[in-house]
């Protein structure tokens, strides 16, 4: 089973089944041979999509959902950097996992024990709480998503930053560039739309 990545601000929509779609880049993004040139591929997406391999799996298939969290422990000692400076591992003490952290627990400095913040990337399997079954997987471009497929992304219907959000696919777009810097909105790019029914929820 594989881990998926989501930011912090999304976690609550999957958790409480308004975000039930998520859209990944295709990377690398398909391209073809015209007059001996390599160009941008604008041909069917049913065929690209088999050529492709789905990196988090097809209908049937399960993730874990990886997200920021605190675990109880310690840093120690890990060597030096190129630069001369003091490296450090993360050790847990016991199996403790807290995805609300108390703020008067937290601890910042390496040479205290406590509660640590830890990324997202570093969650193993066994401390998840969401794991997600897909239900369908396709390829389209990016500008391709519907207003119905936006509102199943997330998408709220009021309020974005202080903005009155005019459509599903205006809030989107606006959340799809403050994460995928190198694959803007404006680029659209060739992207894996995976959907999924939440199958557990634990702790």
């Amino acid at each position: 089973m594989k881990g998926i990545l989501f930011k912090p601000q999304l976690i609550p929509l999957v958790l409480s089944g308004r975000k039930t779609m998520t859209r990944r880049v295709v990377k690398p993004q398909p391209m073809s041979i015209v007059e001996n040139k390599s160009v941008p591929y604008n041909g069917s997406a049913e065929f690209l999509l088999t050529k492709l391999k789905c990196p988090y799996g097809i209908p049937g298939d399960k993730s874990y959902v990886r997200e920021t969290h605190y675990r109880f422990g310690h840093w120690r000692k890990n060597g030096f950097t190129k630069a001369g400076k003091q490296k450090y591992n993360f050790i847990a003490d016991g199996e403790d996992v807290l995805f609300n952290c108390p703020k008067e627990w937290i601890r910042i400095k390496k040479n205290e024990k406590g509660w640590f913040k830890r990324p997202s990337i570093f969650m193993p399997r066994w401390a998840s709480r969401l794991t997600l079954e897909i239900v369908s997987v396709r390829v389209e471009r990016l500008q391709e998503i519907t207003e119905e497929d936006a509102r199943k992304e997330g998408a709220v219907g009021e309020h974005c930053d202080g903005l009155k959000v005019t459509s599903y696919r205006w809030w989107f777009e606006r959340l799809w560039d403050s994460i995928n810097k190198d694959y803007p909105w404006s680029s659209n790019p060739w992207v894996f739309v995976y959907e999924w029914e939440v199958k557990d929820v634990a702790r």
